[in-house]
């Protein structure tokens, strides 16, 4: 502790380690701080460092990122700089699980955390490294490095070359709006080139199961909580659908199929689900199934 006169500013300095600090279930590392408080203008001052782990024996920890800033007690206000080297993502999870999942890898760039307590803001500038992701309600595992921006309503991603986990390509741009990391909505295009859309396993009771590869657009819109989900492609390779219609009494009950002649392959399926019936996310699709696809009824 370093303690300063009463005619200087600081007044007095705290040299500090804290072990494993993180986010919401997320850990970053251990923080290696100089903390000060600035009577003058009612703050405390931070001047710090976080590194991967923090220990006598290690000689030359690893450096997560650079830290500095400001908290405003009285006034419930904050500001932060971080200066991430690699620092991980899955705090991010918290926010989006509903819609995108299982978040891992980390970022490099520059992070601005400031507002009050209760509504923070965000500006970010990073470079995705090594980024895996999943989206819930196709079942499928993407992986990106590439930059991603952020202001304090918004995250873009400004046309993004991803891959899925056998490294097929898919070219992705859009962005994610927000009120302060809550009440996301979803404006996102996606370009498959002979790449996984749908990967979900067989489950008793779920409604589609099955491996599908698609070239075509995929566009997914609207607010978290009414997610739309619209396909103009083409199934590829050696996909694989199965369509469960258990419960009904024939075939033909189910009003949105068309059966046809399998070895016509010039058909085109018209599917439109019932809103009623799928509320989240509601899908529209327009879809051309060909020779080497397998398409499955139960």
């Amino acid at each position: 502790i370093g303690l300063y006169s009463l005619f200087s500013s600081p007044m007095f300095t705290v040299n500090a380690m804290v072990k494993d600090v993180g986010l919401n279930n997320c850990r970053f590392g251990d923080v290696q701080a100089n903390v000060s408080i600035n009577e003058e203008h009612s703050q405390i001052l931070i001047d710090g460092m976080i590194f991967d782990h923090l220990d006598d024996t290690i000689a030359e920890p690893k450096l997560v990122a650079n830290v500095t800033g400001h908290v405003e007690p009285g006034e419930h206000a904050w500001f932060i700089d971080i200066q991430p080297d690699s620092i991980p993502l899955g705090f991010i999870n918290h926010w989006t699980d509903a819609f995108i999942s299982d978040i891992s890898g980390g970022a490099t760039g520059s992070v601005q955390v400031f507002g009050r307590y209760a509504g923070v803001w965000v500006t970010a500038r990073v470079k995705a490294q090594n980024v895996g992701l999943t989206i819930p309600f196709t079942g499928c595992r993407y992986f990106v490095t590439d930059s991603v921006f952020m202001d304090s309503t918004s995250i873009n991603f400004p046309n993004l070359t991803i891959h899925d986990i056998e490294v097929n390509r898919i070219y992705f741009n859009g962005r994610l709006t927000h009120r302060c990391f809550n009440g996301f909505t979803l404006d996102l295009e996606a370009q498959p080139v002979h790449a996984m859309a749908l990967n979900l396993p067989d489950k008793k009771g779920e409604l589609l199961s099955g491996r599908v590869y698609a070239d075509g657009n995929v566009y997914i819109y609207g607010p978290d909580k009414d997610i739309h989900l619209d396909v103009d492609g083409a199934t590829f390779g050696k996909s694989r659908l199965r369509f469960s219609i258990d419960g009904a009494s024939s075939a033909h009950d189910n009003s949105f199929i068309t059966f046809v002649d399998h070895t016509d392959t010039t058909v085109l399926f018209n599917t439109h689900v019932d809103d009623r019936e799928f509320a989240d996310p509601d899908q529209d699709s327009d879809k051309e199934w060909v020779p080497d696809s397998k398409f499955t009824l139960n």
